[in-house]
Order: C-alpha cells, then structure tokens, then sequence
C-alpha cells in the first residue's frame, strides 16, 4: 500500500516526471511450503538489498 501511494504521488509530480521515486520489497516466506527466513536471514538480506538500492539511486542523475 505504502509503495502505491509513494509511485503514486511521484507520477502526478508537475511538471510531469519532477519527483522520481521507487520501491522495494523482500520476500520472507514461501507460500507453498509455508517456510519463513530466519531473522538473520532476514538482516542479512535487509543489509545486501539496502546496499544494492543505495548503490543505485547514488548512480543516478540529479537532474533530468
């Protein structure tokens, strides 16, 4: 929901495209066996995915 309203707002920047946005999501659980990470697992993935997203949005372009 968060990451709709965040995506959301952005495309309705005017002028149009002044606000860039993007969202992120880690899977914690299989749905069909029911298995789940373990917290460390999870902080593991929380730490990597955080990098890797930081190392992106650090690579773009200030400005259009």
């Amino acid at each position: 929901m968060e990451s709709f309203h965040l995506l959301h707002l952005a495309a309705c920047s005017k002028p149009n495209g002044s606000i860039r946005a993007f969202t992120a999501a880690i899977v914690c659980a299989n749905r069909l066996s029911a298995d789940v990470i373990t917290t460390d697992e999870l902080h593991a993935l929380e730490s990597e995915g955080g990098r890797a997203i930081l190392k992106a949005v650090a690579a773009l372009p200030l400005l259009l």
